[in-house]
Formats: structure tokens, sequence, C-alpha cells
């Protein structure tokens, strides 16, 4: 699998998506992250766009043609490096391999407590990109902090408590 992802105008996002999937042939996905909300005391999911202007792109074989592509008028920049075809590398690789398996949806995390301190049980969910957690409150959610394309993002992600 080829990973690459794409700096974009947000409000083009969408339609860009639909462009390169018709041209190249390509998967694209648009991240999502599943956000907990408590409504008259039920605890609900609601899905909210992530890393905003992210469109990662999915092919069984190599893209070519990134010059016309750099054309289009809603691309701001291509991640990765020219030399290697913009081929996303190491912890975004994996980050976008992880987007891949959860069909772009970033849902609630399992932790774990260890000593006075919680833990994300399943490393593989930010992958490369080593989510921290910062903050937990009492709503069932946390804040993380993780790594994508050199820049640091903070999200609140709902978690489950495991033994």
């Amino acid at each position: 699998m080829y990973e690459y992802c794409i700096f974009c105008e947000d409000r083009r996002r969408k339609q860009l998506a639909e462009a390169l999937a018709w041209r190249f042939g390509c998967r694209s996905l648009v991240p999502q992250i599943a956000q907990r909300k408590r409504i008259k005391g039920q605890m609900f999911e609601e899905l909210h766009d992530f890393l905003p202007g992210y469109l990662f792109l999915f092919s069984e074989v190599p893209l070519r043609d990134f010059d016309s592509l750099r054309q289009h008028p809603a691309v701001l920049r291509l991640l990765g490096e020219k030399k290697l075809g913009y081929r996303l590398q190491a912890g975004d690789r994996d980050f976008a391999d992880m987007l891949l398996e959860n069909n772009g949806i970033i849902g609630a995390l399992k932790t774990y407590r260890e000593g006075d301190r919680i833990r994300i049980a399943e490393q593989k969910a930010f992958r490369g990109a080593e989510g921290e957690i910062v903050k937990i409150d009492r709503k069932k959610r946390m804040m993380v902090r993780f790594h994508f394309d050199g820049v640091a993002f903070e999200a609140w992600v709902g978690y489950d408590m495991v033994e």
C-alpha cells in the first residue's frame, strides 16, 4: 500500500478527494473523530472533522504526475519528500495506516490504570504518532496530544477503562 497526504483548502477537501479518486483510482480519507457528548443524561458519540485540511490517499500502485496535482487550486502542499515520490514515511505512514484500518474514524480509546496514572492500552491507536494523555475530564473523555507532519495536535477522545 502506498500512503500519501495532501494539505488543502478545507472547504474544497471533499471535492478534491472525489477528483483524485476518479483520476488516480485511489482511496481517499478525510479523518474524523468520534467525540462523546452527554444530552439529557444519555451519552452519544458525534463525528467531527479531524485534522482540518488534511486529505489522505491510499493506492495499490505508486501515484505519479504530482506536478499537475500541485496545480490544483485547492492543493496547498504535498506532504513527504519529492525524491521519495511524496510517500508518507515512518510515524506519519503508521498514522495513515491506522486511519485506513479504522475507515478514517478515531473512536474511543481503551485505557488502563497504572498506579495513579492512566495509560492508553492500544498504542496502535496513534502508532508512530505516540499519543500522550494531557487531561482527563469527568465525562469519560481525555485530551490526547500526538504529532503528525511535524506538528503537535491535541484532541478530545472518549475512553473506556479495561483491566
